[in-house]
């Protein structure tokens, strides 16, 4: 009897399916930038680049914004760096760097992480591991802005938001090439995703076309329009 009953018992553990292991909850994701900067101005603040990060594709809801080389809260400075934590077009909160000299060496790499996580309350918005020939090493410590949120998560963001939404806002032409090079996801402390898309922003090439005698001859008009009319 009771062997059959173990029997029975077995046989129907066999049969059901085995448990499937929830994926970790990502709390925290670290985006890694590089920007090749080839002539600054530092009288100027050229260039001026902002990042931004949101737990969803859009910037209606919660957002974090990080300047490099300028600051706009609360009002507009040359120099340094700044995190901001947005609610649509309010501003929540900023912080900016002790450090505030502009760029100023030709021929510069910069890179840095930004990130964005959660706690227990709060989305909070980071730059940190900055390094560059104009700073050196910078934001070693992190810096960070938070804003409060009664729901948390990260499951709908998207690097490519990030990508698509940070942009150098002054002086573009001073950049050869800006791209996010990697992501990571954490649970926790945990690394749980590692992603090594190159993901470009801005490429910028000096190029002049020739355009020879003859054809400017031939279509003159294509050539005399003032500037009023471009």
């Amino acid at each position: 009897m009771i062997r059959s009953m173990l029997s029975g018992i077995l046989a129907l553990s066999a049969c059901m399916p085995a448990a499937v292991s929830a994926e970790p909850t990502i709390t925290r994701v670290e985006e890694d930038w590089v920007v090749y900067i080839k002539n600054p101005d530092a009288d100027a603040g050229a260039p001026q680049i902002t990042n931004i990060l949101a737990p969803t594709s859009s910037l209606e809801g919660i957002f974090g914004l990080v300047e490099l080389n300028h600051r706009s809260a609360p009002s507009f400075d040359s120099g340094g760096y700044q995190v901001q934590s947005w609610v649509g077009e309010t501003l929540s909160q900023y912080r900016e760097s002790i450090e505030q000299a502009a760029f100023r060496n030709q021929y510069d790499k910069l890179t840095y992480t930004v990130s964005m996580e959660t706690t227990v309350d709060s989305y909070v918005f980071g730059i940190k591991d900055g390094r560059s020939r104009s700073w050196g090493k910078f934001a070693t410590e992190g810096l960070t802005s938070s804003v409060p949120a009664a729901s948390l998560s990260l499951d709908e963001y998207d690097p490519q938001f990030s990508v698509d939404s940070t942009s150098i806002n002054v002086g573009a032409h001073r950049v050869e090439v800006m791209y996010q090079r990697q992501v990571r996801y954490y649970a926790g402390n945990t690394l749980v995703k590692q992603d090594d898309t190159p993901r470009i922003i801005h490429r910028f090439q000096e190029v002049v076309q020739f355009v020879s005698l003859e054809e400017y001859e031939n279509n003159e008009e294509y050539f005399n329009i003032s500037i009023a009319d471009q």
